[in-house]
């Protein structure tokens, strides 16, 4: 299956949370898929997974910046959350994450959280005097390593992946790497792109909401865990759930801000896709599918 990813994906993007997991040091291996999801404007929750392995709790150090105190909490194996009930958002966080076991300490996640900006702001800031998004820092860098989207433009993009039988659990390692360059495309933010992702065979669930990572790095390490679901392929059922669960406020669906879905399938859906397709036009929300087939495998 071979998937280019060029400048046209541009057309879908333009309309530091930094992960660093590391080896073990010793025998206590590191903490996983570092994710935060700010509940109110005071409170921010903190998560993680679990390492693989023995250990027996998790230590967790943070600081805000600038002029903040280093923090250190202690949470049992069973803990994988950590709730900051006296949120800044005006602050940047810097968190380091480790388990700990038998008088070792593996090798610390790393985390960050920028200062954030609220929507309003975000989006009056991208809007000349006629109220139009402008448009003359918008650019497309391309590379060995591929390309980006620089563009003052946000939008939030959930990205439909159908994970029946048909596609084959070999080949949704490729899918994977397709997703993991796809997302490489877009400067996903807090206040700029956000994406969220759900999964679908005969019935569909939600693999991420749009507010659940708050940086590329995040979406992208994501991503490379994906499992595989296999089932059947009901993808009119599928478009019907990110309508009514991933383009929601709730979700980290932002008001004023683009929708955008991009749909990943080899196309061959056992019900009817029109309906909901339109059901997802008549929302506002911007359909662009990418189909594949076995000749691409």
């Amino acid at each position: 299956m071979q998937f280019s990813v060029g400048p046209s994906l541009c057309l879908l993007g333009c309309v530091l949370i930094t992960l660093l997991p590391n080896s073990a040091q010793g025998q206590v291996s590191s903490p996983r898929r570092f994710r935060v999801k700010i509940l109110s404007p005071t409170k921010l929750d903190v998560s993680w997974k679990e390492p693989k392995g023995e250990f027996e709790g998790f230590k967790v150090t943070y600081i805000m910046n600038p002029g903040g105190s280093q923090k250190m909490v202690e949470l049992s194996k069973q803990t994988t959350n950590l709730l900051i009930e006296d949120f800044d958002s005006t602050k940047e966080y810097v968190f380091k994450i480790s388990a700990v076991g038998g008088g070792r300490e593996s090798k610390p996640l790393h985390g960050k959280l920028k200062a954030q900006r609220s929507v309003v702001e975000s989006t009056q800031s991208q809007r000349g005097q006629s109220g139009a998004v402008t448009q003359e820092n918008n650019e497309i860098s391309e590379d060995m390593e591929g390309f980006m989207c620089k563009t003052p433009a946000i939008a939030d993009i959930v990205i439909l992946v159908d994970g029946s039988w048909s596609i084959g659990r070999i080949n949704f390692r490729l899918v994977r790497t397709f997703l993991e360059n796809l997302v490489r495309a877009f400067s996903v933010d807090f206040d700029k792109t956000r994406i969220g992702l759900a999964q679908y065979s005969g019935d569909p669930r939600i693999e991420w909401h749009l507010n659940t990572h708050s940086s590329k790095e995040a979406v992208i390490d994501a991503v490379k865990n994906l499992p595989y679901k296999g089932g059947n392929t009901l993808t009119g059922l599928a478009l019907t759930f990110i309508l009514e669960n991933s383009f929601k406020p709730e979700s980290g669906s932002r008001p004023g801000v683009p929708k955008i879905g991009i749909l990943i399938t080899d196309g061959k859906s056992q019900d009817d896709v029109i309906p909901p397709a339109q059901s997802l036009k008549d929302a506002g929300i911007e359909l662009f599918a990418i189909g594949m087939s076995r000749q691409h495998f």
